[in-house]
């Protein structure tokens, strides 16, 4: 994976509004044409804001922009799409666009189904009454962009429609990365550039921090053993959930980048290998004992409050094909490039451990996290309802608001920031992909050739103006963290 870094975009959050409009019902006028798009859900708000701001025609506001949403059990779930006139800015005629965007499956599903035009389910929009999008039962809202543009939100159902190869795919590494234990399955052929369909175009557009996420209460059981009694940053201590400069509930001390506990690569690597399976395995000096033996993370006094009711480590990892398990396998493990390499976990261990769960999306990694922090089952992956201490792996684009119980934690010292990334001390971060066919007699799902062309000229502008630096710095409005900037860093290739 290339690391070529230029410079980075920092700013702060927006918030949102509330009301109802729409631009054109695709299921009433259908739209002159649609663009089929795939991959990584990692990134999939950075591409979702920025088609929304600059691909469609914003000169009406919130009622000339649709954006369509899978809804589910705790919050919404993969897959989106957008109905707009689009900005003739992008050199491309002012129809009237659907854009849908497959996140189930991940990166996987933007790479071999673009390249080798390969068909994919995608989530069905139809509206009215009754139908996948009814906003009778879910009323639209207005919603806005980090970067200040209304839309009007729907919430959409489990409805696909079959049969649809994408036209335009994003991953959060380059394609060559996914064979072997990165090929996504379900008959899905690894990557090989001399076996792909039309000449695809495949263009880096940008550098987007990752980072550690663990369970809110393994954050705290690890504040409570990493800090002394008499910080700010121990539980016990009377200003822990205390703002420091008093401006407000965020940042509190509990939150900030100081007092974010750190693991180390090796212990990282080992849970997410499963070398270490339960928490009796992981040990911490003895508080009575300083320079003794160590003791298990599980029996330190401080940390009685936030014990699990299982002490098996639960792994809330991605499916194969994933662009974020690609890179953190590449980054803590050095698999697949080194055939050596231990290998991320892949199967539970009821006795011993670990407990491992496969999400297909970003946001499906968020329920898991928070469902075995509260013994809840909103992933359904917590069938039993219990709670365990749990590791995971997302992008810095999710949890700004701490809206989910999980925390990022520091890796070898370092928080996820852009700012550490730019200077060369955190290293968990990817160079992202977008492809595309870029022979237009391949682009099966546009029917007229200006319709084909057209939507190669959108292509051609997201990868060349998305991640510009003067862009990421609305982009980035989204992910201020209450530790620091997260987010994404502009790329010589890409500017």
């Amino acid at each position: 994976m290339n690391k070529k870094l230029l410079q980075a975009a920092v700013a702060t959050a927006l918030g949102t509004a509330a009301g109802a409009a729409m631009a054109f019902n695709p299921t009433a006028t259908p739209p002159d044409y649609t663009i089929y798009t795939a991959g990584s859900t990692a990134a999939t708000t950075t591409w979702r804001e920025f088609i929304t701001q600059s691909v469609c025609d914003t000169s009406g506001g919130a009622s000339t922009i649709d954006v369509y949403r899978r809804s589910g059990t705790g919050g919404f779930g993969n897959d989106w799409a957008i109905a707009c006139k689009i900005n003739t800015a992008t050199g491309a005629a002012a129809k009237n666009v659907l854009i849908l965007k497959r996140d189930n499956g991940g990166s996987g599903s933007g790479v071999t189904p673009v390249t080798n035009a390969v068909a994919e389910d995608v989530m069905k929009i139809e509206v009215g009454t009754g139908k996948n999008c009814d906003d009778t039962a879910n009323p639209p809202t207005t919603q806005t962009t980090s970067g200040g543009q209304s839309y009007t939100q729907h919430v959409c159902g489990a409805a696909n429609t079959s049969g649809l190869i994408p036209d335009i795919g994003f991953s959060d590494v380059e394609p060559g990365m996914f064979h072997g234990i990165n090929n996504p399955g379900g008959g899905l052929p690894d990557y090989n550039p001399n076996n792909v369909v039309g000449s695809p175009t495949i263009k880096p557009i940008g550098a987007l921090v990752f980072g550690v996420p663990v369970t809110l209460k393994l954050r705290n059981a690890l504040q409570a053993v990493q800090f002394p009694h008499s910080s700010v940053c121990h539980p016990s201590n009377v200003d822990y959930n205390t703002d420091p400069d008093g401006s407000g509930p965020l940042p509190k001390n509990a939150d900030s980048q100081a007092c974010m506990p750190n693991l180390s690569n090796t212990q990282i690597r080992s849970l997410y290998t499963g070398v270490v399976g339960k928490w009796d395995s992981y040990m911490v000096i003895d508080p009575s004992n300083p320079t003794g033996p160590m003791i298990k993370l599980a029996s330190h006094p401080d940390v009685a409050g936030f014990l699990p009711a299982d002490n098996k480590v639960e792994i809330c990892r991605r499916v194969p094909g994933s662009g974020t398990q690609t890179q953190s396998s590449a980054i803590f493990l050095n698999a697949p490039c080194d055939p050596n390499s231990l290998l991320p976990a892949s199967g539970s261990n009821t006795l011993s451990g670990p407990i491992v769960a496969l999400n297909s999306g970003s946001g499906d990694v968020e329920k898991c996290l928070d469902d075995f922090n509260n013994g809840t089952n909103n992933s359904t992956q917590n069938s039993g309802g219990t709670t365990r201490w749990g590791i995971g792996l997302q992008s810095t684009e999710f949890n700004a608001g701490l809206g989910k119980d999980y925390r990022f934690v520091k890796v070898d010292g370092y928080a996820p920031t852009i700012q550490s990334v730019a200077a060369g001390h955190y290293y968990d971060f990817a160079e992202l992909t977008m492809q595309w066919r870029t022979d237009i007699n391949t682009m099966y799902n546009a029917s007229a050739t200006a319709d084909k062309n057209d939507t190669l000229t959108i292509a051609n502008y997201i990868a060349t103006n998305a991640h510009t630096p003067a862009v990421l710095a609305h982009l980035n409005l989204g992910y201020v963290h209450p530790f620091g900037q997260g987010g994404w860093l502009a790329i010589p290739s890409a500017t």
